[in-house]
């Protein structure tokens, strides 16, 4: 004769004497990862018996703070004659009152397997912190090198998709219609081609599943999960999350002020603008007597302007609400190198 024990947390529940519970191990659902081969029993009932009140702290009493949990699951296992058969969890599902008294709880065994929910939780890609290490600075620069990477040794790429506009391509010059990016590059007024905001980068999906080994101490099957499978290893995830230009935190989008008139007629000047969003800079900011720039703008909404150096972030103003600002060597120090405005 098979005897059942159960114990939740360590500690042997009391079972009900005519109770069955019905194991099943089947895959329910493979679209949810945290169910698959995965074991559950039907929901069951034990008594509200001095053992099981202390196990669940009187649950059915409002009134106890700091009391247990029904959210959560705990650590449980079922024995056979005295041998583990399966370890896994027990979640409370509710109390039985019979006149007003409690009589029995309600639960529900979950093999080890769907631990893998309770472990992810509701993190998001960004939760990963070894991914940190893919962060750049998205400009029109970086976003050039990364659209030229080959993707079979790099795992953050640029792929051929805009978010927005549609891509065509008209060699017979510029103009055409306004939702096309125009792959014919015509350098007039307007210019014609590929505007750099228009791309988003793609991140390899492998390494997405070493992070979350990394994160969680998790260790998957290489059988699948392996570099040398090819078509997993050419998977990548494009980053694509919202419509439109990529937002950072707060929904503040980053702009790169790109109508400045390109000045290069003295070939002997230190500093100059070599195109209409890049300052070259060729001395370091004690050669100079005095620099400034001027924003005006038409709108109301608060802004912050940003400078790079280089890519390389050198300069952040306070929020500014004004519609013209004036920033200065007071302001900033100069170094060699290309700056551009944000």
């Amino acid at each position: 004769m098979q005897k059942v024990q159960l114990y939740i947390e360590g500690t042997r529940v009391d079972l009900f004497k005519d109770e069955t519970i019905s194991l099943t191990q089947t895959i329910q659902n493979v679209k949810s990862i945290e169910k698959i081969f995965t074991d559950f029993s039907k929901s069951f009932t034990i008594p509200a018996s001095k053992t099981n009140n202390k196990i669940f702290k009187h649950y059915y009493n409002f009134d106890i703070r700091g009391g247990f949990d029904g959210r959560k699951k705990v650590s449980a296992k079922i024995e056979l004659n005295n041998v583990v058969f399966k370890e896994g969890k027990i979640k409370l599902e509710g109390v039985q009152l019979k006149k007003n008294k409690a009589y029995s709880y309600k639960i529900t065994f979950f093999g080890n397997t769907v631990t893998l929910k309770d472990l992810l939780g509701e993190d998001k890609l960004f939760n990963l912190s070894s991914l940190n290490s893919y962060n750049y600075v998205y400009n029109s620069t970086n976003n050039l090198t990364k659209l030229q990477a080959d993707p079979s040794s790099n795992d953050l790429v640029i792929p051929m998709i805009t978010h927005t506009h549609r891509l065509g391509y008209d060699s017979s010059g510029a103009g055409g219609i306004t939702d096309t990016e125009n792959l014919y590059y015509v350098s007039s007024t307007p210019a014609e081609g590929l505007y750099w905001d228009q791309l988003k980068p793609a991140l390899r999906v492998g390494a997405v599943i070493d992070a979350i080994e990394s994160e969680y101490g998790l260790t998957f099957s290489s059988d699948f999960f392996s570099s040398f499978n090819s078509v997993y290893n050419n998977l990548f995830l494009w980053l694509h999350r919202k419509k439109g230009v990529p937002k950072p935190t707060g929904e503040n989008i980053e702009r790169l002020v790109d109508e400045f008139t390109t000045e290069a007629e003295n070939t002997d000047t230190a500093t100059e603008m070599i195109n209409t969003n890049t300052l070259r800079v060729g001395n370091p900011s004690s050669d100079y007597i005095t620099f400034q720039i001027t924003i005006t703008r038409t709108g109301t909404n608060p802004f912050v302007i940003v400078l790079y150096r280089n890519g390389i972030e050198f300069y952040r103003s306070s929020t500014i609400t004004t519609t013209s600002v004036v920033l200065g060597l007071s302001d900033f120090s100069f170094d060699a190198g290309d700056i551009q405005i944000y």
